[in-house]
């Protein structure tokens, strides 16, 4: 209601007498071309003298009382659900005449996203509600680190760490991914050995999340390479002793940098009272440079205590050759006698005592070189080889 007081027209001069208006809206509520009514009452000691103006009717506004509406500071992890927007309000409002929630522009990338009223709403048109500023913040997702249990591996003559550590959290189907670069302090063997790696994230997404720190890893481990000597068979004439000079063996291959340069080697039979037999080459004590990265093992060998050595012969085919020609063929035995050659296609080729061929003819010549043996050697295994003797074409006259 809305009451008033003024000045009207038809009072006597010095009349005591006063209007009093009472303008009353139909109701309390927020609206335009609301109803009000007007009525009219005297007051005064001459009131009696007049009668009061008729009542009248018109029309008027009663505004929505306005409400202030203050996000509260918020923010999210990537990937998280959206945690509902609290709020208050200026003046206080009570909750239970409040329906819906706010809301924020769309994005689920890093960032601000401004708050919206979204679907917030009094329950009464008879209040209005503003929406102050307030921003959504989505903050980076911090990714972890996945370690193995025991970073290990087999020496293998670098610092490359086989089993890096991993990263993760990243959501999936995201375009992110981390380069993990890992690698031990030094290559040797050992426990709690120092591993250092660095992180990078790359990807159209990447700046959606943080990466852990990577901080030195004290337990990793390298453990021995395996390593096999095994003494070279050998022959020894019975009656002469032999001295090992610590190279007559073979070994599994070691990595680049490291080097097997000398075992101790021994066998009952090296002495030169062993009778004729096979005696075993033992092995131990090797020596060289990185070999402390390595778990040895030592083989037997077999040293032969025989009446007489065995020999081989190297002789390789010299391949076709034209009609014609001398060649001189070469071979050698593994004792360092003389070899021998003969022919078995003399309707081809012939072949002298130096080794020097002569052909007779074009066609497949095959030469056999011997070493026959001498007092220490028994005679070498016969070794041919076969090759084409061509034809040459006679010069244009």
């Amino acid at each position: 209601n809305i009451t008033s007081t003024g000045d009207v027209s038809g009072i006597v001069n010095g009349d005591d007498v006063r209007v009093i208006a009472d303008a009353r809206y139909n109701n309390a509520d927020a609206g335009t071309g609301k109803t009000i009514t007007v009525t009219y009452t005297l007051e005064g000691a001459n009131k009696s003298f007049y009668l009061a103006p008729a009542p009248r009717t018109l029309t008027g506004e009663i505004k929505a009382k306005e409400i202030t509406v203050i996000p509260d500071p918020i923010q999210k992890t990537y990937g998280d659900d959206d945690p509902d927007i609290s709020y208050k309000t200026e003046p206080d409002f009570s909750r239970r005449d409040i329906t819906g929630s706010l809301s924020r522009d769309k994005g689920e990338d890093v960032g601000s996203y401004r708050i919206t009223i979204g679907n917030l709403q009094p329950t009464t048109s008879n209040y209005k509600f503003t929406l102050a500023e307030g921003y959504f913040k989505i903050v980076p997702k911090r990714l972890y680190l996945d370690l193995p249990p025991t970073i290990t591996k087999v020496y293998d003559g670098t610092t490359k760490v086989t089993t890096p550590p991993s990263v993760g959290g990243i959501i999936t189907g995201d375009d992110a991914s981390v380069a993990v670069t890992a690698s031990y302090y030094d290559k040797n063997v050992g426990t709690d050995r120092t591993v250092n790696y660095s992180l990078a994230i790359s990807g159209k997404q990447a700046g959606n999340y943080t990466l852990p720190a990577a901080y030195p890893i004290y337990t990793a481990v390298i453990t021995p390479a395996s390593l096999t000597v095994t003494p070279k068979n050998m022959e020894k004439k019975a009656g002469r002793g032999y001295s090992f000079t610590g190279t007559e063996f073979t070994a599994s291959d070691l990595f680049e940098g490291d080097k097997l340069t000398s075992v101790t080697l021994t066998s009952d039979g090296a002495a030169a009272t062993a009778a004729i037999n096979s005696y075993d080459i033992k092995a131990s004590n090797a020596q060289g440079t990185g070999l402390s990265n390595y778990s040895i093992s030592y083989n037997n060998g077999t040293l032969s205590v025989v009446e007489k050595l065995s020999q081989t012969i190297t002789f390789t085919n010299p391949g076709a050759q034209p009609y014609g020609t001398t060649p001189t063929l070469s071979a050698t035995a593994t004792s360092n006698l003389p070899v021998t050659f003969t022919t078995i296609t003399s309707n081809v080729c012939s072949i002298s005592s130096d080794g020097k061929l002569s052909f007779a003819s074009a066609g497949t010549c095959t030469i056999v070189a011997d070493q026959a043996g001498d007092a220490d050697y028994k005679a070498a295994p016969p070794v041919p080889q076969s090759f084409a003797v061509t034809p040459v074409a006679p010069a244009a006259p």
